[in-house]
This record gives structure tokens, C-alpha cells and sequence, in this order.
């Protein structure tokens, strides 16, 4: 029995969906990466110890929400402390600025978490709400400091939670069923194909891992996924176009 062969359109087909995948998650990770360089550059004049690890803040807003700045501070101390809190948002300029300080008494062993709202009106250029917190020192306790940056965006008046649940999803998908469908057309993967499957699907793990980076907060290491996304983009996009002629 003669086993029908599927369009000769098919592969290019698949290489589309995958191509619009890893687009999108290019652009939401580059989005995400960006907000939050951002927020590192933001106003960088109070001095601290070391860096606040606690600091929680989405990765975007849209026109019609609250969203909040959020640190969780803790006293592993054996006696009761008081920390200074102090908290700078951009107030719809990179150099203008609103100002909250607060004084936080925390007992022995407890945690306490502080929130700051925010809102589109605060971004810089319309673009970027950035925050900046700065806990001043108290012995034995030394001074922190954290940024973030979040992105303004209008899709549709979409929730922000939305937006990204949609971006991951739809980016993981296209890959993932361009690049099942790609490989089954190209059977077997052998050599530069295989080589090119695994730079695929590497492109694909590199972006989730930097999409979680940048849940967590760690713009360094979602600025670096992005990094060895691009170059195995590279990668691919060479494969195909010294094998476009044959």
C-alpha cells in the first residue's frame, strides 16, 4: 500500500508556528528583562550592604489596575528590632520620584511583609513604573536595598495575570508543535538536523527558564536565558539557510 505523503508546505508551516512561538517569548522575556533593567538603573543614590532579596513586584500592569511593590522583612535576631523603610516610585518621570517611609518594629523570629501600591500613572515615559527600597541598617542588621521595574501594557484591558499566563502558554505551544511536527517531517534526524532539533528545543527551555528567572525576581539570570536564546536562534536560523538550497 503506497503511504501518502503529506504537502510539501507542511514543513514550512511547522517552522512558522515554531518561529511565532519563539518570537513571543522573545519579546515577553526581552519585555520583562528590559522593565526590570530599568528598575536597577532607577534612581541608584542610596548606598546598601547588600542586596534585598524579598522584594516582589509584577511583571506588568494594565491601565485599569493596582498593582503592588512588596517586601517581606524578617528578624533573626533574638531581640526586638526596628527598621527604617524607605520606598521611591517613579512619579511619571525617570527623574521625578514619590517618596513613603515607614518604621517597622518586628519581633524575634517574625516576618512582616510591606506593600506599596502602583498604578500606570506612575510609569516613566508611560512605559516603566519603577521602584527602588532601601532598609537602613540596625545592628547587627545591615542596610538592603532592591529594584524593580514593571510593564505598562494595553492588550485589550486584559489582566496583567492574563497576559502572561496567555504569552507563556502560547509561546511553549508554538514551539513545542512546531518543532513535534518539523522533526516528524524530517525523519531521521541525523547530523546537522539533530543538531538543529536540540538548538529548537533548547531555545524553548532557555525561554521558560528566563520566564521563571523573571517571576522570581532575578533579572540577571533572565537577561542571561535571553542571551543563549538568541544565540541558538543564531544557530537555527544557520542551519536553515545553509540548507534552504538543497
Amino acid at each position: 500500500m503506497e503511504t501518502r505523503q503529506p504537502p510539501r508546505y507542511y514543513p514550512a508551516v511547522s517552522l512558522l508556528v515554531y518561529a511565532l512561538g519563539a518570537l513571543l517569548g522573545l519579546v515577553f522575556l526581552g519585555a520583562a528583562t528590559w522593565a526590570d533593567i530599568e528598575g536597577a538603573l532607577f534612581n541608584p543614590t542610596l548606598p546598601a550592604d547588600k542586596t534585598l532579596s524579598s522584594i516582589k513586584c509584577p511583571l506588568f500592569i494594565n491601565y485599569s489596575e493596582v498593582g503592588e511593590v512588596k517586601v517581606t522583612l524578617g528578624n533573626p535576631t533574638d531581640k526586638v528590632l526596628r527598621r527604617a523603610v524607605r520606598v521611591h516610585i517613579s512619579a511619571g518621570f525617570v527623574t521625578l520620584f514619590r517618596e513613603a517611609r515607614s518604621q517597622v518594629v518586628i519581633e524575634p523570629g517574625e516576618k512582616q511583609q510591606l506593600s506599596w501600591p502602583i498604578t500606570a500613572y506612575d510609569a516613566a515615559w508611560e512605559r516603566f513604573v519603577l521602584a527602588r527600597v532601601y532598609l537602613h541598617s540596625n545592628y547587627p542588621l545591615p542596610s538592603e536595598h532592591a529594584s524593580c521595574g514593571v510593564l505598562v501594557v494595553d492588550l485589550f484591558n486584559l489582566p496583567s495575570s492574563l497576559v502572561v499566563v496567555l504569552a507563556v502558554a502560547g509561546s511553549l505551544l508554538g514551539m513545542g508543535i512546531g518543532l513535534r511536527l518539523w522533526s516528524s517531517l524530517r525523519k531521521p534526524l541525523r547530523g546537522r538536523r539533530r543538531q538543529a532539533a536540540f538548538a529548537m528545543g533548547g531555545v524553548a527551555a532557555m525561554l521558560l527558564a528566563g520566564v521563571l528567572a523573571s517571576l522570581a525576581g532575578s533579572w540577571p539570570a533572565g537577561g542571561f536565558f535571553l542571551l543563549v536564546s538568541v544565540l541558538l536562534i543564531a544557530v537555527v536560523v544557520a542551519y536553515f539557510i545553509q540548507t534552504s538550497g538543497k
